[in-house]
């Protein structure tokens, strides 16, 4: 059995933290199918310097992690501290989405970029309610 040394096991508690946190959301806002939010697809967490997916909640915990579409924009947001969206792209749920990526800082500096993805139809949808 390998121990983890204090750094490993403060890392595996952040990103233990966000899972509970993406798993409430995503339960939270399933049942809340009227809530504006009903469009988000997945929450991903992502490792600020490499992209690397950390988390997934739409894949198993034991289960390979893919890698993330549109690695820049985690990147972009990662650099400049500020929101991002990715590009549209046919999705894991084969729909047309696109994720909006916020930086997430721990101790004064940028560690995680959190995504959500969207769903496009439910925008178009929201858009042309707007319009008329």
């Amino acid at each position: 059995m390998k121990l983890l040394s204090p750094t490993e096991s403060k890392r595996l508690n952040e990103v233990m933290g966000f899972v509970f946190l993406a798993f409430g959301l995503l339960v939270l806002f399933s049942l809340a199918l009227a809530a504006r939010q009903a469009d988000w697809l997945n929450i991903l967490l992502a490792d600020a310097t490499s992209a690397r997916t950390l988390m997934n909640v739409r894949v198993a915990h034991d289960a390979p992690l893919p890698a993330p579409f549109d690695a820049s924009s985690i990147l972009e947001s990662a650099r400049t501290g500020l929101p991002t969206v990715s590009k549209v792209a046919v999705g894991s749920m084969k729909r047309l989405a696109f994720a909006v990526r916020v930086p997430v800082t721990v101790d004064g500096r940028i560690k995680y970029v959190l995504s959500v993805s969207n769903d496009t139809a439910t925008t178009d949808d929201e858009e042309d309610a707007e319009v008329a």
